[in-house]
Parts: structure tokens; C-alpha cells; sequence
């Protein structure tokens, strides 16, 4: 039969051949996939907690991250920390007015 552990015959033909996993592990996924589609009913909950509470939390961080460059650059020139966050997010707010009105026809 051969051993359980170390050179046995599921770790020399199964475990060490990696064309062999990867297709277990597409296996394992398209029979999740499969899983989730029959039974998405009940994930519905935790598709609304995400779209209502994490999204925005993960957009928040997106904006932190993109826009604290920014602010210590101002900083650097002796412009106060609540000063150069209000510029910014004014100025975000006045871009995106300028794009709304000139996109969207006067009705």
C-alpha cells in the first residue's frame, strides 16, 4: 500500500503534481460558485451590510488615501491642517459642480 506519511502515493501522484491541484482547486470553486447560486437567498443580509455600511467605509479610506499627499504638501507651507482639508474638499466639490454643469445640458 505504502506509507501515510512522507513519500506515500497520494502525496507522489495528487499533491506534488500542481496541474492536478489546480484543477481540484477549480473544482472546489465552480462547485462554491454552483453552492452559492442555489443558495444565494441566504448571503442577501451580508450583501446589503456591504453595500450600506463597508462600500462607503472602503470609498472613505480610498479618499483618505488619495488625498493625504495633498494635505502634507499644503502643510509643508505653513497652512494649517484644517485649512488645506477644507481647500481640498472644496475645490473636490467645485470640480466635480464645474464637470456637472458643463455634462448636463441646461434644461
Amino acid at each position: 500500500m505504502g506509507k501515510l506519511l512522507g513519500n506515500s502515493i497520494l502525496h507522489r501522484f495528487i499533491l506534488s503534481n500542481r496541474f492536478f491541484l489546480f484543477l481540484i482547486i477549480l473544482l472546489l470553486i465552480g462547485i462554491n460558485i454552483l453552492v452559492y447560486q442555489e443558495i444565494s437567498f441566504i448571503f442577501t443580509p451580508i450583501e446589503v451590510l456591504f453595500k450600506t455600511v463597508l462600500l462607503p467605509i472602503m470609498m472613505a479610506t480610498v479618499c483618505y488615501y488619495l488625498i493625504s499627499p495633498l494635505i502634507n504638501y499644503l502643510e509643508r507651507y505653513n497652512i494649517k491642517r484644517v485649512y488645506s482639508i477644507t481647500f481640498i474638499f472644496l475645490l473636490i466639490i467645485g470640480v466635480f459642480s464645474i464637470i456637472i454643469i458643463s455634462v448636463i445640458p441646461l434644461l
